[in-house]
Order: structure tokens, then sequence, then C-alpha cells
């Protein structure tokens, strides 16, 4: 029982600090990942206002979240699946846990095109 709250109190502690960044209208997570991705892909990233989700533009979202998904492991979305709007952007949700962005982030930091 012990251990249980242990690792709850661990895990609340760190939602606690995400939400504190959340609450300045962007996560910590979202500006390391617009900017690795901008780095990685060449393209600019624009940093959401006040949210987690990241629209990055790309000539083929499917090739773009291709080309992600092998040098980073990371699934996104083309951004045809939210209608003609999103067409020629990939849609990035950054809610995983802490560790696996990290680990996404530093996958693309060793494929950067630019590096």
């Amino acid at each position: 029982m012990v251990k249980f709250w242990s690792t709850f109190l661990d895990q609340f502690s760190r939602l606690r600090w995400r939400l504190t960044f959340s609450y300045f209208g962007v996560t910590i997570f979202a500006l390391l990942m617009a900017e690795v991705i901008g780095d990685w892909s060449g393209t600019e990233v624009a940093i959401p206002d006040g949210a987690f989700y990241l629209w990055v533009p790309a000539e083929d979202g499917w090739d773009f979240a291709r080309r992600l998904a092998h040098a980073g492991g990371a699934l996104v979305s083309p951004g045809e699946f939210y209608g003609p709007d999103g067409a020629r952007h990939v849609r990035i949700a950054v809610v995983q846990p802490d560790e696996q962005i990290e680990g996404v982030a530093e996958r693309l930091r060793r494929n950067t095109r630019n590096g």
C-alpha cells in the first residue's frame, strides 16, 4: 500500500508541475517539441495559444507522418483527418508521459537534417 501512495504522489507532483506550465498558456513539452520538430523538418512550427496540439505545415501530411514515425518513433495525425482546413498539416498532440516525449525529442535530434 505504501508503494501505491508513493507512486501516486510522484505522478501527482509531475502532473501538478505540467499543469502549472499549462496554466501559463502552453506546456513546456509543446515548446520543446515545436523547437525539435522545426529543427528536424526545417519547417517553422507555430507555438499554440494555450493548447498542447502542434499544427506543423507539411506538403504531404501522410509522408510527414511516416517520416516522423520512422525518425522519432512518434505517431501523429495527418491534418486532413480534421477537415479541409487541416490539409497540408500534421497535428501532433503533446500529451504522452514526459519520458516518451523526451525520447522522441532525443531521437529527432539525432536525426536532424540541419545538424
